[in-house]
């Protein structure tokens, strides 16, 4: 059965004039871009050829086109905020970028500045002279060391230069960018004798210096007295001693010719003696000399006095950059007794006992204190063939790893810088390539600057 169905009349009227409309002719519409155009390629053809000087023509069209469509950092951004920020050994490797910044990491404000960025706790490290093997250390290893001769010895560490002396030949020496500078020790009159020897350090002039204390052979008060040496003039002045550093000079015996320790970048030497006080009793003495690079005067301290016990050692030593002195006897229930000079307080300061530490496990194995980190309550300790640091504020005493068990000799604070003197030549020959880190070898342009008599 068939079913129709029926349009009601008014819709087949509309259906009607709708076939009978046409519709209007396509016209192109403009495409409308929502994000920028592609970039031009500046007028220049691409040319697809295997000819080398064809290929240099197109890898200098796409730096062009990189440089039309990327964007740029400031360069003042880029030196003052991430330039600053890099660590040493990228530093180092980056001054090969190109010529500017090979000169920017020279440049003393930037060294300043990449300094005070610099995470404190990656910078502190100590540098050791043990058994004729140099070697810098941080907490957790042992990050640098080479085998010195024998006749050439390590007088001390400021703001990332160490200085090496032999004979009359002194080298300024910055590990990080193995850079040396050698210069000479002046005639110290007829017949005079070094007596002291120090590296320091002037932030205020940013001048590194060296000063050698001479004495005659015989005695004659007029031959006492003692010169320093500018970085930045390269020249050497004498110099007389004040009346109570004169004084003391002549009549003691100072405790070596390399300075006990330095602190703030500046040398300090000892005298130490043991005096009879009344019967049956007697007191150790303990007298500090340090040379202030600032004003280019040696300073008295004042003396360090306390009771003295057979078997008790006193160690002058660097802690948390203050000048600290430790008493202790090696033994199973002994206790470190820590003393600091405050210099800063009048009448050149004065000794007070901070705190008392231990006894803890093993100390009694450990007989030698050695130096203290300079931001950081760690002391660092030897004995039975073995290197620890022991942190106080944990009571942990750990092994520093990669250390080589040998006897220690002088060990001052040492942190990494891009310093650079003018005259600075490279340590290495040109057929050595040493890796970034760890040196098992002498640097041979060192070996051959300090060995050469002139």
């Amino acid at each position: 059965m068939a079913f129709q169905i029926r349009v009601p009349s008014s819709e087949v009227s509309l259906a009607q004039k709708l076939r009978s409309m046409t519709l209007p002719p396509k016209t192109k519409t403009k495409t409308t871009w929502s994000s920028p155009p592609p970039p031009q390629r500046l007028g220049v053809k691409r040319i697809r050829s295997s000819s080398p000087r064809k290929r240099k023509r197109n890898r200098d069209l796409d730096a062009k086109i990189s440089e039309a469509t990327s964007p740029q950092l400031p360069k003042e951004l880029i030196e003052a905020e991430i330039l600053t920020r890099l660590p040493i050994k990228s530093a180092v490797r980056f001054q090969c970028v190109c010529k500017s910044w090979r000169s920017l990491f020279s440049d003393p404000q930037f060294v300043k500045q990449h300094s005070t960025h610099q995470n404190p706790n990656h910078r502190d490290c100590l540098v050791a002279d043990r058994s004729g093997v140099i070697s810098i250390q941080s907490r957790s290893e042992e990050i640098f060391s080479f085998r010195r001769d024998r006749e050439y010895y390590m007088i001390g560490s400021a703001n990332g230069l160490v200085c090496i002396n032999y004979h009359n030949v002194l080298s300024l020496w910055n590990p990080a960018i193995r850079k040396s500078k050698e210069f000479h020790i002046p005639p110290l009159g007829v017949g005079g004798l070094v007596d002291m020897l120090g590296l320091g350090f002037d932030p205020i002039s940013n001048d590194f210096k060296v000063a050698i204390s001479y004495k005659p052979r015989t005695f004659d008060p007029s031959g006492y007295g003692y010169a320093v040496y500018s970085s930045n003039s390269v020249s050497w002045i004498h110099y007389r001693f004040d009346d109570p550093v004169y004084e003391m000079l002549i009549s003691k015996s100072w405790d070596s010719l390399n300075p006990t320790t330095m602190v703030k970048d500046s040398p300090y030497w000892t005298c130490s003696a043991i005096v009879p006080a009344r019967r049956n009793y007697v007191v150790f003495t303990l007298n500090v000399l340090k040379f202030d690079a600032t004003s280019n005067r040696f300073k008295l301290l004042p003396r360090f006095s306390s009771d003295f016990d057979v078997g008790k050692i006193f160690k002058v030593l660097n802690m948390r950059d203050f000048l600290t002195l430790m008493a202790y006897e090696p033994c199973i229930t002994g206790r470190v007794d820590v003393y600091s000079l405050d210099e800063d307080k009048g009448c050149g300061g004065f000794w007070s006992k901070i705190y008392r530490f231990g006894p803890f496990d093993d100390f009694w194995r450990l007989r030698d204190l050695e130096q203290g980190f300079k931001y950081g309550d760690e002391v660092v300790l030897h004995g039975y063939s073995k290197i620890y640091r022991y942190d106080q504020k944990t009571d942990t005493l750990k092994c520093i790893p990669g250390t080589k068990p040998l006897t220690y000799g002088d060990c001052y604070t040492y942190t990494p810088s891009l310093v650079f003197l003018q005259g600075m030549t490279s340590i290495y020959s040109e057929n050595q390539s040493p890796p970034l880190g760890h040196h098992a070898t002498t640097p041979q342009r060192l070996i051959s600057s300090l060995l050469r008599q002139k």
